[in-house]
């Protein structure tokens, strides 16, 4: 094989194949109407964006802005409409207020558990649904549709806001959104100050949203620290947020943002300007999946900021586990010294047990030069409340298995 591999080609003719650039779907007349006339007649309109609606950002602000419509935004959506709580929301924190939308125009988002699968109770069952995707096979997945529209989401969302300035409507207002979750918000706001060790993960959340530069690109993994990081990141620039979600696993949010900070290095080499910093989020169970691509990191000279929570276990687990039966079983992991391994490939390495050393910690890992491992200690016991208050818990999905036998178990006579 590696005399076959390394054998010389004598390519003397040029060969060229055509190349066809498929050209976007636009959406019919028809379906266009019924979208804007069912927006138009709506008092509680929200935008449910997901990864489909990626290139489609202006498209997206000009329709929320014009009408004043909420977007909750999910995956390659977040940052589209800057979560500045006004009209842009993430869809883990504001979803408690999509039960109280009227009409629902969904964007590229596919109707999946992360979204309840747009049925009770995550939202009204006799909420009208609109929505666009590229993909046709995506159109009803759990849901009837009253508008299904298989097009481009760019140039659907455009016609969309052409049709409503023809028609005249006025703009509403997204108050009914932050009315909603102001419940939630009280009680983020009651956890994780003062200088308690362990730490609340909360207290990583609110340090590194003081420092973190808007263009920062976030990765999330883990499983408890997600559900708290979730609360408090605002995300506010387009291309700047990816989780491990889609994959299903723990462990992935590094070659993720590996990949990320890889992008925004060469895209520095482009511009002349300084790369893109990435922001990879995890717990310490997840960190250990991966851990040898910082090898890598450290190698290329990306800027690359990876966060522990260190809690010393498999908390999700753990605290489910106490919640069932009142104990845990192989849960344990200890607060390792995860910042050696980082130190060991290149990296710099801290472990922080103090919240008042977060500030001073994050300043030095965004101006650094080379990656960062921030090995953060963390209450172990700290999730437990998530899974007992529902107003922490930006991921849940124990409240939809009533919802689906519900929906999907035909009437017995």
């Amino acid at each position: 094989p590696n005399g076959w591999e390394a054998r010389a080609l004598d390519q003397t003719e040029r060969v060229d194949y055509p190349l066809t650039i498929p050209v976007p779907a636009g959406p019919s007349a028809d379906a266009v109407k019924r979208a804007a006339d069912l927006l138009a007649g709506a008092k509680r309109p929200m935008i449910l964006a997901g990864s489909g609606a990626a290139m489609s950002g202006a498209a997206l602000r000009k329709l929320a802005t014009d009408y004043k419509i909420p977007v909750l935004a999910n995956a390659l959506a977040r940052g589209l409409v800057p979560e500045d709580l006004d009209l842009g929301f993430s869809w883990p924190l504001a979803q408690p207020a999509a039960k109280q939308a009227d009409v629902v125009l969904v964007v590229g988002c596919r109707l999946t558990q992360r979204v309840g699968f747009g049925l009770p109770p995550r939202f009204a069952k006799d909420a009208k649904f609109i929505q666009i995707d590229v993909q046709a096979e995506e159109l009803h997945r759990n849901r009837v549709i009253d508008v299904p529209i298989a097009a481009d989401a760019r140039l659907t969302v455009e016609a969309i806001t052409a049709e409503l300035a023809r028609l005249g409507v006025k703009a509403g207002g997204a108050g009914w959104v932050n009315d909603a979750i102001a419940p939630r918000l009280a009680r983020i706001e009651e956890l994780g100050y003062g200088d308690k060790t362990p730490m609340h993960p909360y207290a990583i959340a609110r340090a590194l949203m003081k420092e973190m530069p808007e263009d920062a690109i976030y990765v999330g993994d883990g499983a408890d620290i997600q559900n708290w990081m979730h609360a408090i990141l605002r995300v506010r620039s387009e291309r700047a947020f990816m989780d491990h979600y889609p994959y299903g696993s723990m462990g992935t949010g590094t070659p993720l943002a590996m990949g990320a900070a890889t992008w925004a290095k060469e895209e520095a080499a482009l511009t002349g300007k300084q790369a893109r910093p990435t922001v990879l989020v995890t717990g310490d169970g997840a960190f250990g999946f991966y851990s040898s691509e910082f090898n890598g990191a450290a190698l290329a000279g990306l800027r690359l900021i990876c966060i522990i929570s260190n809690d010393g276990g498999w908390g999700t687990e753990k605290h489910g586990h106490i919640k069932a039966f009142g104990g845990h079983v192989n849960c344990e992991l200890g607060h390792c010294d995860y910042h050696l391994i980082g130190e060991a490939y290149g990296a710099i390495g801290r472990r922080i047990e103090n919240p008042g050393d977060l500030a001073p910690a994050m300043k030095m890992a965004f101006a650094a030069d080379r990656p960062v491992v921030l090995n953060v200690i963390t209450d172990p016991m700290a999730g437990l409340l998530r899974k007992e208050d529902p107003r922490v818990q930006t991921v849940a999905f124990e409240d939809l298995v009533s919802s689906l036998k519900t929906h999907y178990t035909p009437d017995v006579a």
